[in-house]
């Protein structure tokens, strides 16, 4: 059912530790749990059964078998020959059972038998539908399926798209707001990530669109003009990388060289690499980081050396934010910083100033369900962690939205506090895909209580948006927002329906014009 009211506020309520919820722990259960730590928690910690459905638990459980030793026909284990010779090389999983096979049927019998079939969802905030402060514009720009990997607003009242299409077909493209195209370029394959230094654009190029440890993806550098229109040949500066999501370049150890970070997001997996430019403009690596899931990364001088340190997102198995802070010749020292639970599927991090204490804070968006089917998960949605000094951060509120992708805080109603505007990719597809686009008009703190008015649009949930941006894209000194759509997460039936919809009045990339000014 779709919620709808006229500006409803919706409370977060300041978080506080609670403990987790109690199971009847017989004698039966009592030795299912500490095989569950024994076992399960070697990797990272330990998770309740309720904590997911039951439906949720029947797949996680099938494929965590691979790491107990009972995938030794490779039935899961990598998509190509390289990769399983990989996985093999790095002793992922282990060649033989670690865990007996009555051992393990006692941890599957205890998840399955104690977790709920669904997980609770009814404290979900209102929409109000009729969202005055933005104008909702679709770009008539007829083009293709899937849509859009990476989009970024210009300030010619341009859009950067990198677009892929069936077939692995990949392209940069400048379009502008009547749909022309400006400028296509072919690219090795799915763009996720831009970094300019000067006129040289570092783009991180993911290989595998879907998780694979194939390692297929790059890093490129190209000159562009103040339009971002390519002035000279693609470069490809770092080949056979593993997914690479991030690509920061920047000059780490105070030499005058680009040097570059990248999160390679990889799957069982990869790892947040240092690539250090040397004499010849080669790259020397080294991994600050090992590991699957490394994500979203915000670049600060935090200890004001002068000398860059950063925030990074670590979204696999031991998930949570680490700093890294800079010791100088190219060395770090890291910390993890937020520590989270292993199912969060956390994507995405900003440092903004929430409460204006003058600490930033941390705004993390987790709703990722990639690997393991999509249900509705109470737990997905907006956290942020309220800095209290000396790198501690504390979990100060949340606000729910399924499937949760990226959030984007500005002050859009220029009234002196920030407000939040937010994809939900994995929304689409389940009960709850209103709120597949969110925004958060803050209303300031009563009792203790973050206060906002969610609004969105009404074909929102028609979309699943992967990507989003924002700036004033019309010059009239507000800011504007821009999504872009991907067909990815729809039915056969879906994709065909917006094939004809994006070739005949557009719609993969969609404006939201801030109508303040």
């Amino acid at each position: 059912m779709f919620l709808v009211a006229a500006c409803i506020t919706f409370s977060c309520e300041f978080s506080e530790k609670s403990s987790a919820s109690e199971i009847a722990v017989s004698e039966k259960n009592k030795e299912a749990i500490l095989l569950a730590k024994q076992y399960c928690a070697a990797c990272h910690e330990y998770v309740s059964p309720d904590k997911l459905p039951t439906k949720y638990w029947e797949v996680v459980l099938s494929k965590m078998s691979r790491y107990m030793g009972f995938d030794t026909k490779r039935r899961f284990y990598g998509n190509t020959q390289v990769a399983i010779d990989r996985l093999d090389s790095a002793k992922v999983f282990p060649s033989e059972q670690i865990i007996s096979k009555e051992d393990w049927l006692k941890i599957v019998v205890f998840y399955l038998d104690h977790s709920p079939e669904n997980l609770d969802i009814s404290n979900r905030p209102v929409i109000d539908f009729d969202m005055k402060q933005f104008e909702v514009k679709t770009i008539p720009w007829k083009t293709e399926l899937k849509g859009p990997t990476f989009i970024q607003m210009l300030e010619n009242k341009n859009i950067a798209v990198g677009f892929s299409q069936v077939k692995d077909v990949n392209e940069f493209k400048i379009i502008n707001l009547e749909g022309s195209v400006l400028q296509s370029k072919k690219i090795p394959s799915a763009l996720a990530s831009v970094s300019q230094v000067g006129n040289e654009m570092y783009m991180a190029f993911m290989g595998a669109f879907a998780a694979d440890d194939t390692p297929t993806g790059s890093i490129g550098k190209v000159e562009v003009d103040s339009n971002y229109e390519f002035t000279a040949p693609l470069e490809n500066v770092l080949a056979k990388k593993e997914r690479p999501v991030v690509v920061k370049a920047l000059d780490v150890n105070g030499d005058h060289k680009v040097d570059i970070i990248a999160s390679e997001f990889g799957k069982f997996l990869g790892g947040l690499n240092l690539y250090l430019q040397n004499e010849s403009g080669g790259y020397e690596k080294t991994t600050l980081f090992s590991g699957p899931g490394a994500n979203s990364i915000v670049i600060r001088d935090i200890n004001n050396d002068g000398l860059p340190d950063f925030y990074a997102l670590i979204s696999q198995g031991t998930e949570g934010v680490h700093l890294f802070l800079n010791q100088g010749s190219g060395k770090f020292e890291s910390k993890k910083v937020i520590n989270l639970p292993p199912y969060y599927g956390s994507v995405f991090i900003d440092l903004v100033d929430f409460d204006q204490d003058g600490l930033e804070d941390i705004l993390l968006t987790n709703g990722d369900s990639g690997d393991f089917g999509n249900p509705e998960k109470s737990f997905h949605g907006i956290r942020c962690f309220k800095n209290k000094g000396n790198q501690i951060f504390e979990e100060e509120w949340f606000y729910p939205q399924q499937g949760a992708y990226k959030s984007i805080a500005l002050d859009f109603d220029q009234d002196g506090d920030l407000d939040i505007a937010s994809i939900g990719f994995f929304a689409h597809g389940t009960s709850l895909a209103q709120e597949s686009f969110l925004y958060l008009e803050n209303t300031g703190v009563k009792k203790k209580q973050v206060q906002f008015k969610t609004f969105s649009f009404t074909d929102a949930s028609q979309s699943s948006y992967l990507v989003m941006d924002a700036g004033d894209i019309d010059g009239d000194g507000d800011q504007d927002l821009i999504l872009g759509a991907s067909t990815s997460l729809m039915t056969n039936q879906e994709i065909a329906g917006k094939l004809i919809e994006w070739q005949s009045k557009g719609g993969a990339v969609v404006i939201l014009e801030n109508k303040l000014k």
